[in-house]
């Protein structure tokens, strides 16, 4: 039994190097304009307290790439865009899930995205949901 582990371990380790894939961020925030815009306009950009930085997606991927990440997955940091108002905040939802589905269509494999629903009005945010996941063809919610 010894003799036949150490014939089959190094075609294990090999199998595994030769089809290893690249480090996978599973926690990436994509800061639009359109998102940035809606804090100043609600007073929430945090400076003080929690700044949100400027995002670009040319830096986004130098530090992928230095870092030798393979795919980055997109989500929405908080805050979350909810002001009172629902049908701003599924406006605005909606425009970045089709920001987010734009990257990654342009750098497919580079890019996965998860949804952010529009709440507390559950009726758009079923209807988000299905719209990102169907039609936009996002990664999660």
């Amino acid at each position: 039994m010894k003799k036949l582990l150490l014939k089959i371990l190094p075609i294990f380790i090999l199998a595994n190097m030769t089809f290893a894939q690249k480090p996978f961020d599973t926690h990436s925030h994509m800061i639009p304009k359109s998102y940035r815009d809606y804090l100043v306009k609600h007073d929430a950009l945090l400076d003080e307290d929690f700044p949100i930085p400027q995002w670009s997606l040319e830096k986004h991927i130098k530090f992928m790439d230095a870092a030798g990440i393979q795919t980055s997955v997109l989500t929405l940091p908080a805050p979350q865009p909810w002001f009172g108002d629902s049908v701003e905040s599924a406006q605005l939802i909606r425009k970045i899930h089709e920001e987010m589905a734009e990257v990654k269509a342009i750098h497919k494999g580079r890019f996965l995205f998860c949804a952010t629903l529009p709440l507390p009005d559950v009726d758009a945010a079923i209807r988000e949901a299905i719209y990102a996941l169907d039609i936009l063809h996002a990664d999660g919610v």
